[in-house]
């Protein structure tokens, strides 16, 4: 799907690198403080609030008008992806324990 974006948004080599770069940093700045809200708010909320804003996300991402707003709403929701994914480790890690 990546070279068919990059076509429609006419979108050079730099940008995509861009695109892919931000997942690592999404995920290297949410999983830490996803974990500390988590410990102060409660998991259940933050599951319920790292979906809806995932959703936010894939709806940034596809009215997306420009490049820049695409990888705004990728960012987003990788940054709430990952975070999700940190606390549903965390909580499966209590059931098993």
């Amino acid at each position: 799907i990546l070279p068919f974006l990059a076509l429609y948004y006419n979108a050079n080599s730099a940008q995509i690198g861009l695109m892919f770069a931000s997942y690592a940093g999404c995920q290297m700045i949410s999983i830490p403080i996803s974990g500390r809200l988590s410990d102060y708010f409660g998991r259940r909320p933050l599951l319920l609030a790292s979906l809806l804003g995932s959703c936010f996300g894939f709806l940034v991402q596809g009215l997306s008008t420009n490049f820049g707003i695409l990888v705004f709403g990728r960012a987003l929701w990788k940054t709430l992806e990952y975070g999700f994914m940190a606390m549903a480790f965390a909580s499966m890690s209590v059931f098993i324990q």
